[in-house]
């Protein structure tokens, strides 16, 4: 049985547990940079007006199973992202998805804030997404509308 130690640390949040166990890591090997280049492609994807790359940018961010749950609607699966998105950049012509936080990220979970800008910066939505991760692609997008507020 391996014995696991967990000290926590006034650092930033994903900082903040130390893991002194050294039994292999077993989790998606996604590391942060990968973690972040999927997720900037996947908004990118989303704000993408032109269809052939748009496709090109869905393919190489998601599995061919993925799912994603924002308020409105649930798509799944690579004809239905391209649909999704088409569907939005129709709502939206000329907004681009913004990152507008790092990513904080653990095991195959990540999560960061996000905005839809017009051409002229404002932002026409704001929210921040949770991602699952598998095979070293997004697996499962669930989106939030609004900054959620400190209770």
């Amino acid at each position: 049985m391996t014995r696991r130690v967990i000290a926590f640390a006034a650092t930033a949040p994903h900082d903040r547990c130390m893991d002194t166990d050294t039994t292999p890591n077993t989790t998606p090997d996604i590391t942060n940079i990968a973690t972040v280049e999927l997720i900037d492609t996947y908004l990118a994807a989303y704000g993408e007006p032109d269809p052939a790359r748009r496709r090109e940018l869905i393919e190489a961010a998601f599995t061919s199973d993925a799912v994603l749950a924002d308020p409105p609607f649930i798509a799944t699966g690579l004809d239905e992202l391209h649909a999704t998105f088409a569907a939005v950049q129709d709502q939206f012509p000329g907004h681009r998805f913004r990152r507008r936080s790092d990513v904080d990220q653990h095991h195959d979970a990540a999560r960061y804030r996000w905005s839809l800008d017009g051409p002229d910066g404002t932002s026409a939505i704001t929210g921040h997404d949770v991602v699952m991760f598998a095979d070293g692609k997004i697996r499962r997008v669930t989106g939030f509308f609004g900054d959620q507020e400190a209770t």
